[in-house]
């Protein structure tokens, strides 16, 4: 592979060593067998560090992303309809360092069951990968440290079909997170009394502890890293979630949603009105406000109002 530099420094990568200047390409490769009992596909993207798309924008250069995916189905002549096992892999580089691999993610789901009603029920094990360039907090003043974690995590979920008028999820996972572990739950419930109104809840409930420092034990005996006062090396993540959604006719539709998470303190309330002027061409009125939870007390944080036209013309 030939290297070309233009007058002045030589280019580099993001590592200090030396790379070509012409690093102005984007493309991407797709392959796929896409049938009923057996199924595969596998792509690659790429974007160099140097490319400027001439329409539009993106959300990272320097990258270089490989996904593939399997799965085999049988179909028994019963009240299952199908049965499937399946995996997936994604790998991400840089595209000047493409030996140093910055995240990852393999999942490998053995049974997933649907019966002719819409019934469902999966287990599986995924494994993530993550080179973090520098410490994260991810909960309050708990921080994770930076570098390579690997954290593998199981689980098994039942779902409802929502063919009925009273559905749901329940999903239970558990595993480890970082230097760590974890253990929760995923509940849903949906409720439909006619076909043009839903109501549902959800909440979701994480459990983290042991989060440890390799070269220094656990986090509240780093000095070097702020930590919550009960030591900071184990914390809940809550997130509660209600949607009502009204389908007015076809052409209109008003999705109303609340969300709340103690991360962040913040409890978000969206609703969106849409209407289909034609197919293809719609009007959206979108209300955002944001407010924080502080001492059993709501405090107004950003109100936002947006309207979006998108017309589809046709020649």
């Amino acid at each position: 592979k030939s290297h070309s530099y233009g007058s002045g420094a030589p280019c580099e990568n993001s590592n200090g060593e030396p790379r070509s200047c012409n690093a102005e390409n984007a493309y991407g490769i797709r392959l796929a067998y896409p049938n009923d009992r057996v199924n595969w596909k596998f792509v690659i993207q790429r974007v160099e560090e140097d490319f400027r798309p001439a329409l539009g924008f993106l959300r990272r250069q320097n990258i270089v992303r490989y996904r593939g995916s399997w799965r085999y189905r049988w179909r028994p002549e019963t009240e299952i309809q199908t049965i499937d096992t399946s995996s997936f892999v994604f790998l991400g580089t840089e595209s000047d360092r493409p030996d140093h691999l910055t995240e990852g993610f393999f999942r490998q789901t053995f049974v997933d069951i649907q019966t002719l009603v819409g019934d469902r029920f999966y287990a599986y094990l995924q494994l993530e990968f993550q080179d973090e360039p520098g410490d994260r907090t991810v909960f309050d003043n708990v921080v994770l440290p930076k570098g390579k974690h690997f954290s593998p995590v199981g689980g098994v979920a039942f779902e409802a079909s929502a063919s009925r008028r009273v559905s749901g999820r329940l999903e239970l996972f558990g595993g480890e997170y970082y230097d760590g572990s974890r253990f929760g739950f995923i509940a849903r419930v949906q409720w439909e009394p006619i076909s043009q109104l839903v109501f549902a809840l959800s909440y979701r409930h994480t459990r983290h502890w042991e989060l440890v420092r390799a070269e220094s034990g656990p986090l509240c005996n780093d000095e070097s890293v702020t930590v919550a006062a009960d030591c900071g090396d184990s914390f809940t993540v809550r997130v509660a979630t209600a949607l009502v959604r009204l389908q007015l006719s076809p052409d209109l539709s008003w999705n109303n949603l609340v969300q709340y998470d103690n991360a962040s303190d913040q409890l978000n309330i969206q609703s969106i009105f849409r209407w289909t002027v034609t197919p293809g061409s719609d009007l959206f009125l979108v209300l955002n406000q944001g407010l924080l939870a502080d001492d059993g007390t709501l405090r107004a944080q950003r109100t936002e109002a947006i309207a979006k036209l998108t017309w589809t013309f046709r020649f």
